[in-house]
């Protein structure tokens, strides 16, 4: 019982320390809680094959085929396209693995490694920050410490936006329809004006992308410009009907028990064992002088009565 007893004390101590209780804030925490939230989700819901859908002879380029009309493409894998004489059109089977890309080193140029690292900046410090507000559920965030977070998000939006800038990569321009054109077409820097180019349009995606970049956005907007949310009292519940341990007279309570005051007479030195008000302590003495006087006084009509059974001619 005494290891119990000395855990939940430690840990109300911790409690206390951090200051640890539902909502702190208050209910205004949750926008951009929930804003942030959904950035995040928006930002990893893709699958990594689906940021734009290429046309033109980028699709032939990737798949060897100058039937397939499109291709979904991402920033590490592709999917190709199916056709289906019953509806007569080209569907994607989105229930099968996406394809690696087999000259990605080709491929790869500037903005695209660009890209790719910018998205993976904006998940991770967007997430962090996502799990760092969620922790204002429970916690005390301080106003530094809140704009902090707003400066986070601020930094994921900016490069969620820019990693937009993988539409500029060559595939989305090129009229090389083999990859040793492709490899020739860039080191010349220059196209064909009266051949066919490819296109890269918005996919889910990029879509997502922009999703969660405006997301992002409103929730470190309502967080650098917006009013702090002040931390809520904490409430603490007084017990008024506590009950009083008076030891018996000229006793202490001690944890081993009662024990005599030293020097100590009657029951006038005894104290309560909490700490009490000063009128609630005055009440508790005055009770104390009054029992013992009334004692006193019935020891002293006692001795009268027995003097004068004793001497019953002083009668």
């Amino acid at each position: 019982n005494t290891m119990v007893g000395n855990k939940k004390s430690t840990l109300t101590k911790l409690v206390d320390y951090y200051n640890i209780r539902i909502m702190p804030h208050g209910g205004p925490v949750l926008y951009p809680i929930i804003l942030v939230t959904l950035g995040w989700i928006a930002a990893i819901a893709h699958d990594g094959c689906d940021f734009a859908r290429v046309t033109g002879p980028a699709a032939e380029l990737l798949t060897g085929s100058p039937a397939v009309p499109y291709v979904d493409c991402g920033m590490a894998a592709y999917r190709v396209p199916g056709f289906y004489p019953a509806a007569n059109s080209w569907r994607v089977a989105y229930s099968e693995e996406c394809l690696s890309y087999a000259y990605i080193e080709v491929l790869a140029d500037r903005p695209w490694v660009s890209a790719e690292w910018l998205n993976f900046l904006s998940i991770i410090v967007g997430g962090g920050t996502t799990m760092f507000l969620w922790s204002a559920t429970c916690l005390t965030l301080r106003p530094n410490s809140w704009r902090a977070a707003g400066v986070g998000l601020m930094l994921s939006w900016i490069c969620q936006v820019c990693s937009l800038v993988w539409f500029y990569t060559d595939l989305c321009s090129t009229s090389s329809r083999n990859i040793q054109e492709f490899a020739v077409s860039r080191q010349n820097s220059n196209n064909s004006e009266n051949s066919e180019t490819s296109s890269c349009y918005l996919y889910f995606g990029s879509k997502c992308v922009i999703t969660s970049s405006c997301l992002w956005f409103l929730a470190s907007i309502y967080m650098l410009f917006g009013k702090y949310p002040m931390p809520v009292p904490k409430l603490v519940a007084q017990d008024d009907t506590e009950t009083v341990a008076t030891p018996p007279p000229g006793r202490i309570i001690a944890p081993g028990g009662y024990q005599p005051i030293p020097g100590g007479k009657g029951g006038i030195g005894a104290r309560p064992s909490r700490n009490l008000a000063s009128s609630e302590r005055s009440s508790v003495d005055g009770g104390s002088l009054r029992n013992l006087q009334s004692s006193k006084n019935i020891q002293q009509e006692r001795a009268s009565f027995i003097s004068k059974l004793s001497h019953p001619e002083d009668g």
